[in-house]
C-alpha cells in the first residue's frame, strides 16, 4: 500500500512541477530549437563578421597603397621639380 501511495505521490509531484506533460516536452523542444537556432544564428553571424573584416582589410590595404604610390609620385614631381630649378639656377650662374 506504501508503494501505491508513493506513486501516487510521485504522480502529483509531477503534475505539479509539469514534468512529463505534453506541454513542458513542447516547452523543452521549443528551447532546444531556440538553442539551435541561436548556435546556428551566431555561427553565421561570426562567419559574416569574418568577411566583413577581410573585406575592410583589402580595401584598407588597397587604399594604403594607393596612397603610398600617390606619394611617391608627389616626391618624384618635387625632384623633377628641383632639377629644374637648379639647371635654371645653374645656367643663370
Amino acid at each position: 500500500m506504501s508503494k501505491a501511495r508513493g506513486e501516487k505521490l510521485d504522480r502529483t509531484n509531477k503534475a505539479e512541477t509539469g514534468e512529463g506533460s505534453s506541454k513542458s516536452r513542447r516547452k523543452e523542444r521549443g528551447r532546444r530549437s531556440s538553442n539551435n537556432q541561436l548556435c546556428e544564428f551566431s555561427t553565421l553571424s561570426a562567419f559574416s563578421l569574418s568577411i566583413q573584416v577581410d573585406s575592410f582589410y583589402m580595401v584598407a590595404d588597397s587604399i594604403c597603397k594607393r596612397m603610398i604610390l600617390l606619394a611617391l609620385q608627389h616626391v618624384g614631381n618635387l625632384e623633377h621639380q628641383s632639377k629644374g630649378r637648379n639647371s635654371a639656377l645653374d645656367a643663370s650662374i
